[in-house]
């Protein structure tokens, strides 16, 4: 059985560049797509964010709402499929959508974030990390069905939307998975903050 990232160490940090996301907004309702262990809901949630995490893994979801309890957090949590289901964005003025839209259909993924996007409310944050077509890890997709960006392509689809692009950048990042030959999978990865 996995030990819960957070019962080993309380004060795991959030994708860093989750952190500028305070920058831009400071209170509200967050709500976290495939939140995993919840190192970005529960920053949020430590901040006073309300915060409702989703996630496919029952076993996640289970840690998470029991860390979440003992530590007296504003922070709700779902076993939630985005594959088949989509949530009502219009109730968030932060939606995080990190490392989560590679693991369903491109068309679906497509579909999220234009729902997403149609649903924000003035003023609504969205962070985005999603993973690009360059690099070892969208290589060893034989299929290539699953949503991946072109470079430079994510903050182009919120310009288009009439969003404001807030923060915007490319780097190459470690995966979670190695390589055949034990090395560690790298991927260039966009990351973006952007306001409606």
């Amino acid at each position: 059985m996995n030990t819960f990232l957070h019962s080993q160490n309380p004060n795991i940090k959030p994708l860093e560049f989750i952190e500028k996301v305070l920058s831009f907004c400071d209170t509200g309702n967050a709500l976290d797509l495939g939140a995993g262990t919840g190192r970005n809901a529960i920053f949020l949630a430590k901040k006073g964010f309300k915060v409702v995490a989703l996630d496919l893994s029952g076993q996640s979801v289970d840690e998470l709402t029991q860390y979440s309890a003992r530590e007296g957090l504003s922070l709700k949590t779902f076993v939630y499929n985005l594959a088949t289901n989509t949530p009502d964005f219009s109730n968030y003025n932060i939606i995080l959508f990190t490392f989560i839209l590679h693991y369903i259909s491109k068309e679906r993924g497509e579909e999220l974030i234009a729902t997403a996007q149609k649903q924000a409310n003035t003023g609504t944050i969205h962070a985005l990390a999603v993973i690009t077509t360059e690099g070892d890890f969208f290589a060893k997709e034989t299929q290539k069905k699953n949503f991946y960006l072109e470079p430079g392509n994510l903050a182009k689809k919120y310009e288009k939307e009439g969003w404001t692009v807030l923060s915007s950048f490319e780097e190459n990042r470690a995966m979670a998975i190695k390589n055949a030959d034990g090395t560690q999978m790298k991927n260039l990865v966009s990351f973006l903050i952007a306001r409606k």
